[in-house]
């Protein structure tokens, strides 16, 4: 069997966000920790531009999202709980509830339409986790739940317009484009140093994060009840 590059990049990804668990719970580095894990989530968004030019198999798509939940769901939650020390037994609700559905979600709620994601993206928690200990605050509880009922809900979230197509030269290029505007922000935080930019940085994104949660499903109700805005 041919080894593919993006399977290569994907499980790359997996080890790097291992490394992040073994820096935090070994030698106590919290910081380095998610930074490292911020790098695991530019390696997944390499292996989808790699991907696509090596061309797609149903082997590598499911490989990537079960490195996905491995890398924004359970390694994101054993961090969290190997720093909390107040509220922990509604972080741990939290969690028994979050990483099951994970996997419920991998199996039971594939995305067959890049219009939208079928409930709050998982990527939404990862983020909250980490912007919020990367700026030196345990995350927000009621953020928390309320992300983790968009992401049980099985409502759609908008994703992105597709104005070409997927297939060809042009739509392969814009999709490159698209992911390096992805990158950007995570290559930032990995970047700077601490201080009060990176806070401001992260609270931009947690917010981001909360509001998206909040009315992200909004375009598609508006389209499915002809709802007028105006």
């Amino acid at each position: 069997m041919r080894v593919r590059f993006a399977d290569v990049v994907t499980l790359s990804s997996a080890m790097l966000a291992t490394l992040s668990l073994a820096i935090v719970t070994v030698f106590d580095d919290l910081t380095l920790s998610i930074r490292l894990l911020l790098f695991s989530y530019i390696l997944d968004i390499v292996d989808g531009i790699v991907a696509r030019y090596e061309g797609p198999t149903e082997e590598g798509f499911m490989l990537d999202r079960a490195v996905d939940r491995y890398n924004q769901v359970v390694v994101p939650v054993i961090i969290l709980l190997s720093v909390i020390e107040e509220n922990v037994v509604l972080y741990i609700i939290y969690s028994i509830i979050l990483v099951p559905w994970a996997f419920y979600r991998l199996v039971y709620r594939r995305v067959l339409d890049r219009r939208y994601f079928y409930g709050l993206p998982l990527l939404a928690h990862s983020l909250v986790i980490t912007m919020s200990l990367l700026a030196g605050v345990i995350p927000n509880l009621v953020v928390l739940y309320i992300i983790l009922i968009g992401s049980i809900l099985p409502i759609p979230y908008y994703r992105r317009p597709l104005s070409r197509s997927d297939s060809g030269p042009r739509g392969k290029a814009s999709y490159v484009f698209y992911d390096l505007a992805r990158m950007s922000p995570l290559a930032i935080l990995i970047l700077l140093p601490e201080g009060w930019v990176l806070k401001i940085i992260t609270n931009i994104v947690i917010y981001g994060v909360l509001v998206y949660a909040l009315i992200g499903y909004l375009p598609f109700l508006v389209k499915r009840f002809n709802i007028c805005l105006l």
